[in-house]
């Protein structure tokens, strides 16, 4: 009895996905069929009813861009047997009339087409586990963020009301210390005043934030210790390298071995020159602007310190300077010597010796 149930077995069937917040939108194409782009609710399981019904039997392939969504549905989509990538949005190719005529329709559209010419290059996506402990980070940073904004807003008061500094905090250094604290409780001398309730207001904001960073800091600590305690080690024993930038460094960068040179490390971080070359004419823009912003961001504050630390480090920052470069293009140059030590210790799992000027 012949049988009419269409299979594609051992084909290849490609899908691209424009992820956004209340729908995908999706273009799907085989080596036979493209049906039209359509949107869906955001659900890998409805993605993949819809493919097993009109692909049955294939090898699903998807790739979407990165963004707000994070990887959650990159193993919503894994858990359902697709294969996906997720990728950096500036690696696609498109042309001047899709940069022209741009749509959600044109997007998924052009992602599906270079998923199937094989021209996307999926980025690094950490374990479940490794993703939850990086949140502590995201928390921690959300909180510094507010705290700056509170004590912005609590000067910004003192501003509107014209209070001047006494002389014992006039110099910036000394703001926010204990004895700041308890100026600004009674810089209003009539408590039921409204400027005093918002200062009142204020100021207990910025205990609340105060304890909560405390207490994810002594997390943090407490993770590193338990988990990746050899690598805070190795990292700690560079100069300028901090509990904070260890634990930073550990929990993003993860296994060094997916970094095959010290060029790789810091292109991932960041610290690369983008370059223009035609014919005999080149030009380095100064650093690229791709890379982890948060690691970027570490190490070169961490190379302030370094240099003050490490010999040759601050012999290398002396040069630079003598030769006319500006301090901030000349610690971006410590902060890529920095990541060569990094580098090096994690791969060889040896603690760092500093350097001796002779």
């Amino acid at each position: 009895m012949q049988s009419n149930k269409i299979s594609f077995k051992g084909e290849n069937v490609y899908v691209g996905i424009d992820v956004h917040l209340k729908q995908w939108h999706v273009c799907v194409r085989s080596s036979f069929l493209s049906p039209k782009p359509f949107s869906q609710p955001p659900s890998a399981r409805l993605l993949h009813a819809y493919l097993t019904r009109m692909f049955p039997d294939a090898v699903y392939h998807s790739a979407y861009e990165v963004g707000f969504s994070g990887f959650s549905a990159h193993f919503e989509l894994l858990d359902c047997g697709i294969n996906n990538i997720v990728f950096n949005p500036a690696d696609i190719c498109d042309s001047q009339k899709e940069r022209a005529r741009k749509s959600d329709a044109v997007d998924c559209t052009k992602i599906c087409r270079n998923l199937q010419q094989g021209t996307l290059r999926a980025i690094h996506i950490p374990a479940r586990d490794a993703l939850d402990d990086r949140a502590l980070l995201r928390g921690r940073k959300m909180l510094v963020k507010e705290r700056a904004r509170t004590k912005q807003r609590i000067k910004s008061l003192l501003y509107l009301q014209g209070v001047a500094y006494p002389e014992d905090f006039a110099d910036n250094r000394s703001h926010w210390s204990r004895r700041f604290i308890m100026w600004l409780e009674g810089v209003f001398e009539e408590p039921d005043s409204g400027c005093a309730t918002q200062m009142a207001i204020l100021l207990r904001n910025l205990r609340f934030i105060n304890v909560e960073l405390l207490s994810l800091d002594r997390q943090i600590a407490g993770l590193i210790r338990r988990k990746h305690s050899r690598t805070d080690t190795l990292l700690r024993s560079i100069p300028g390298i901090g509990a904070l930038t260890s634990a930073k460094l550990a929990l993003i960068i993860g296994d060094i071995n997916r970094f095959d040179t010290t060029d790789s490390l810091a292109g991932y971080v960041g610290l690369v020159p983008d370059i223009r070359s035609s014919a005999d004419k080149e030009t380095v823009l100064g650093i690229t602007f791709r890379g982890h912003r948060v690691l970027r961001s570490a190490l070169i504050e961490s190379s302030w310190r370094a240099i003050a630390l490490d010999p040759a480090l601050g012999k290398a920052f002396s040069d630079y300077r003598q030769r006319g470069m500006h301090p901030n293009k000349a610690i971006v140059r410590i902060a890529r010597k920095l990541v060569n030590r990094i580098y090096h210790v994690l791969k060889k799992g040896v603690q760092y010796e500093p350097g001796v000027v002779r």
